[in-house]
């Protein structure tokens, strides 16, 4: 991630990334109808950005009381900027994992899953969380078996409707799951690739062995104090065990 420190000479608030939806557009097919916008920051227009937030954006919105409004107007500003200095890469979200029917539906039920999971570790297992949580995956899996099956059935009946083999292959080539590109390259390439970016340099290292004598450190090894044990056990977080051994790992 990168930030644009040279915007904004005094402020401590600088733009780092910005992904705004816009609004639903009609798409054909299975497509998911929703296209992202991407904010990508280039340390070159560093300059042409300030200069257009300075023209875009007035002095007088922030001496307003209302937040939202400053958010808004802020927002536009940065929006407009973007576009204009071709910082903004729109993009058109596909399915999850090669599944075409896996749409914007699913994507919104699995962030509300995750969302809840990582509020019941935050909030300490809270009972009220998990059974939302609970709700939550459960309504996600039931709604991933019926849009499979919606899919699928959707398939079956164009096929049942097709009229030439234009038509019939092209619903054929719907069942199959995209091809998914995998880099398996072999140890020799990995070798080749790092000498070529790093190269050689300084002498070789001889295979003299080199004696240790005792491992006994001064600092570390002393006895560990009652008061010390207290501290650390004052200082660990509940719910943190990650064994049976019931000890906190995290402080």
């Amino acid at each position: 991630m990168e930030i644009g420190e040279d915007c904004f000479g005094s402020s401590d608030h600088f733009p780092c990334l910005l992904t705004v939806a816009s609004a639903e557009v009609s798409l054909e097919d299975d497509d998911v109808a929703r296209v992202e916008t991407k904010f990508r920051w280039n340390p070159d227009k560093a300059s042409d950005f300030r200069s257009e937030m300075d023209s875009l954006f007035p002095n007088t919105a922030m001496f307003t009381n209302d937040p939202g409004d400053k958010y808004e107007i802020l927002i536009n500003a940065i929006q407009s900027a973007s576009k204009k200095l071709g910082m903004v890469k729109s993009y058109k979200p596909g399915a999850s994992g090669g599944q075409r029917w896996f749409d914007l539906e699913c994507k919104s039920q699995r962030f509300k899953v995750r969302h809840s999971l990582r509020k019941v570790k935050r909030l300490g297992y809270k009972k009220s969380d998990i059974n939302s949580y609970l709700n939550h995956k459960v309504s996600y899996k039931n709604l991933l078996v019926e849009k499979q099956k919606t899919y699928y059935d959707g398939l079956k009946d164009k096929i049942m409707k097709v009229k030439n083999s234009s038509d019939f292959w092209a619903t054929i080539k719907k069942f199959k799951s995209k091809s998914i590109r995998k880099f398996k390259p072999s140890v020799e390439a990995v070798e080749e690739h790092f000498d070529a970016l790093f190269g050689f340099s300084g002498d070789s290292c001889d295979d003299t062995p080199i004696m240790h004598s005792g491992t006994f450190d001064s600092c570390l090894d002393e006895p560990i104090a009652l008061g010390e044990l207290k501290a650390a056990l004052k200082a660990v977080k509940s719910n943190k065990a990650p064994g049976e051994d019931g000890i906190n790992y995290d402080f």
